[in-house]
């Protein structure tokens, strides 16, 4: 099929420059396209390369801590994926004798792992035959085959997925897939795509119709809620602070903040309410939240008064010296940049 050779030749030529395209091993596949999936390349790059030097090997990681893994992971959001990450890291390690499932069924198994993911690994890395359907490869199937369904339904993925697999080349899968990858982040763009150095354009039927930003077909919209968190820095004048270890099944799981002002009322009866300050507000956006953050401030006279509420069983001492050593979420992280500075 010369759909197939053309983009084959194409992606020869063109592939993007990239360290887990050097050997195809499974471990640095896996971990890339982790972090790729909520982040562009140029600014996964770096985490990529920052984590794979951490943790050079899937034993390296399955033997390292929770917290030294989020930590890693710090500013990349999704803490889920890190979490998601060390526990499969954990399974191949210690229950599958540090041997990797080599097939898309057997990936699917793992923890963290979906359809897209399982089949990137099993075609770049075992050569098996199918397809990997992520937004680049929905827009780009759409188009070409002008596609009317809803990709935002999930009933719809089979159809892609049948598409993908019907037409990826069996001897290089692993291209066929990651040429797809290239093309939707390089010329089939959502907006102002390139369609007139496309390598496919003669087979793409919204091409021939002018009906390109028809496709993909997309009407679900992500509800966005509002939410206000009013946190209070707890210091004292050595650069001594109290940290919050978060629950595990709340947003930032188990990574560290500050205690917030009305829960620190409470334990303390509201006896140093006129002595707090305000610091900074701030604005972050979350996949389903908007958070209005306020911070303010606490300075406590006396170190003891910190250790003493830090004997909380969340509550952490730490200090500005040593802030390396706790995963903070963007915003923690943000505030203590801004006071460095």
């Amino acid at each position: 099929m010369k759909l197939k050779l053309k983009l084959l030749e194409w992606y020869n030529s063109n592939k993007k420059d990239l360290p887990w395209r050097l050997n195809n091993r499974p471990y640095e596949v896996w971990i890339s396209e982790i972090i790729l999936q909520q982040t562009r390349v140029n600014q996964g790059l770096s985490y990529y390369l920052n984590f794979i030097e951490k943790f050079k090997t899937l034993e390296d990681l399955a033997k390292s801590s929770e917290e030294e893994v989020l930590k890693q992971w710090e500013g990349l959001g999704y803490y889920s994926r890190a979490r998601n990450i060390h526990f499969t890291a954990k399974n191949i390690f210690f229950d599958l004798n540090n041997v990797f499932p080599n097939s898309f069924n057997t990936l699917l198994l793992l923890k963290g792992i979906g359809k897209y993911t399982a089949a990137a690994i099993a075609s770049i890395c075992f050569k098996e035959p199918v397809s990997a359907i992520d937004g680049n490869a929905f827009r780009v199937y759409a188009r070409l085959f002008q596609i009317n369904l809803d990709i935002s339904e999930a009933k719809n993925f089979n159809h892609f997925f049948k598409i993908g697999n019907s037409v990826i080349d069996l001897k290089n899968p692993g291209n066929f897939n990651q040429a797809i990858m290239d093309l939707g982040s390089t010329i089939c763009l959502p907006k102002n795509a390139k369609c007139i150095i496309c390598p496919v354009n003669e087979f793409c039927g919204a091409f021939k119709n002018n009906t390109i930003y028809l496709f993909p077909v997309k009407t679900k919209k992500v509800k966005i809620s509002n939410e206000e968190i009013y946190y209070l820095h707890l210091f004292d004048k050595e650069n001594n602070f109290i940290l919050r270890k978060r629950a595990n099944n709340s947003i930032w799981a188990n990574m560290f903040d500050f205690t917030e002002i009305a829960v620190f009322e409470k334990e303390t009866g509201g006896e140093f309410t006129k002595e707090i300050f305000f610091l900074e507000k701030v604005n972050h956006i979350l996949t389903h939240k908007k958070l209005k953050i306020h911070f303010y401030g606490l300075e406590l006279d006396h170190s003891y008064l910190l250790k003493l509420t830090s004997q909380n069983a969340n509550y952490t001492l730490a200090h500005l010296s040593k802030l390396e050593k706790h995963a903070l979420p963007k915003p923690i992280e943000n505030f203590f940049k801004n006071k460095l500075l």
